[in-house]
């Protein structure tokens, strides 16, 4: 039997309940959470923008 990671069980148990929730309409579910955001602009993490580096550079 593989291990069950409690969770990763947790996030899909959360997810299929906002995905029915929101009959399974992706968009619904995304202006849901801009809505959110919206409301709790405190809690939104602001990241800069990494530049974009070439395939061929090696990562940090």
């Amino acid at each position: 039997m593989p291990y069950r990671d409690p969770v990763v069980e947790e996030v899909r148990a959360n997810g299929a309940k906002l995905s029915e929730e929101f009959g399974g309409d992706i968009h619904k579910l995304a202006e849901h959470l801009r809505t959110l955001q919206r409301q709790n602009e405190a809690r939104v993490v602001h990241r800069k923008a990494q530049p974009r580096r070439s395939s061929r550079e090696p990562r940090p």
